[in-house]
């Protein structure tokens, strides 16, 4: 007589559901770099982002009491010393990367609703730009007082730096939020459920 094992369904462990996730939001955030590959392979222009920080930065610099000639992208920022501070603002300077970065990063998180994530990326995304403002407007303001080594040595790595934790920061005061709210509405449920039976 042959005796059938009965099959035990094996419920995954906290660390496997943890596993998996992390697994999910890695294949995630490697198919979302795609599009910022393809702008770099394909050349894909800027132009308005460039557009739109040159003006910003044309109107902050201005303010700041400095004489900016700008022809395009191009600057030229007369004060402070004897000979103008000459640039260019190239698509970098717009920081594309990383807002693209972090809305791929905010919709990379498994499980979060849609609605979250768009108030992540809403509020995120102005909060870098201004961010990169202010990077542009500190390079100009730090060439105009200690010299274009110091001003360099500011883009080039502290800024840079600065970009990637001001990114991941962001993230991070996100993710914590949608944690909390979750968290909150979980609570919530049962009262609601008792207040539903009265």
């Amino acid at each position: 007589m042959a005796v059938r094992r009965k099959r035990v369904k094996k419920h995954p462990d906290r660390q496997q559901i943890q596993l998996k996730e992390t697994l999910i939001f890695l294949v995630k955030l490697l198919a979302l770099a795609v599009p910022m590959h393809l702008v770099m392979l394909l050349s894909i222009g800027m132009t308005p982002l460039q557009e739109a920080a040159s003006s910003e930065l044309s109107w902050a610099l201005r303010g700041l009491g400095y004489t900016v000639e700008r022809d395009g992208f191009m600057f030229s920022v007369s004060g402070g010393r004897t000979e103008p501070f000459v640039f260019y603002i190239v698509e970098d300077c717009t920081a594309w990367k990383t807002m693209l970065f972090l809305a791929a990063l905010i919709v990379a998180v498994p499980a979060v609703a849609w609605k979250r994530r768009v108030v992540g990326i809403a509020l995120g995304l102005p909060a870098l730009w201004l961010l990169n403002l202010a990077r542009n407007v500190s390079v100009v303001l730090i060439e105009r007082s200690w010299g274009y080594e110091t001003a360099m040595a500011m883009h080039d790595w502290l800024w840079k730096l600065g970009m990637i934790l001001a990114v991941l920061l962001l993230w991070l005061v996100w993710w914590r939020w949608v944690r909390h709210s979750e968290r909150a509405a979980k609570r919530a449920r049962p009262h609601f459920k008792q207040r539903k039976e009265q």
